[in-house]
């Protein structure tokens, strides 16, 4: 018994770490090169709010970071210069041009290719959220605070001081206005 539990986790394990070469992938195993109407419109989502990351800025530059700002942007551009070198070294032993996801898959295996995956997929639904939040935080001052007063009156949150004091109906609301406007922009 002990015998077959060791062979299947073994197994298990191999299966996990299983690395292909760049060479022995073809369209035909499941990696697509084309975006699906689906993938389209949470693009579409995501850039669209992606506008909100410059009000963003602008508060963190004005309310936390002040003149050190500068230096703030100093780390961004190192780290975006690192990882962009890292990215340049995939490239080189991955011979077509192909996304983190691949090129970890090839690289490193399946399982962290799927952690790879994952943490793209939450980068974007945390920065979607963000950027929708900034983008009420926006409009909200532009009519004096309703927004928030009205969500805080209707909706009170019971949440540790460090989480949302009300929830924000309008970014939800914002989000999907979008979604669905990616949607009938790409006839889904």
């Amino acid at each position: 018994m002990s015998r077959m539990v060791y062979q299947y986790v073994r197994q298990f394990g191999q299966k996990l770490v299983h690395r292909r070469g760049a060479d022995t992938i073809k369209e035909s195993d499941g990696l697509k090169i084309h975006l699906s109407a689906t993938e389209l419109v949470f693009l579409g989502v995501g850039r669209n709010l992606g506008a909100g990351l410059y009000i963003v800025l602008g508060a963190v530059a004005k309310y936390i970071a002040g003149p050190a700002i500068v230096i703030c942007f100093l780390v961004a551009g190192l780290s975006s210069l690192l990882s962009r070198l890292c990215y340049v070294e995939f490239d080189a032993r991955v011979p077509r041009s192909s996304s983190a996801y691949v090129c970890s898959y090839v690289m490193m295996g399946q399982l962290w290719a799927f952690v790879v995956g994952w943490n793209i997929i939450l980068l974007f639904l945390i920065a979607i959220a963000c950027t929708a939040r900034a983008w009420r935080y926006a409009f909200d001052s532009l009519i004096g605070d309703r927004i928030s007063q009205k969500l805080e009156e209707t909706v009170p949150l019971h949440a540790p001081y460090f989480l949302a004091t009300d929830a924000d109906f309008f970014a939800l609301g914002l989000v999907l206005l979008l979604a669905g406007e990616s949607a009938v922009r790409y006839k889904m």
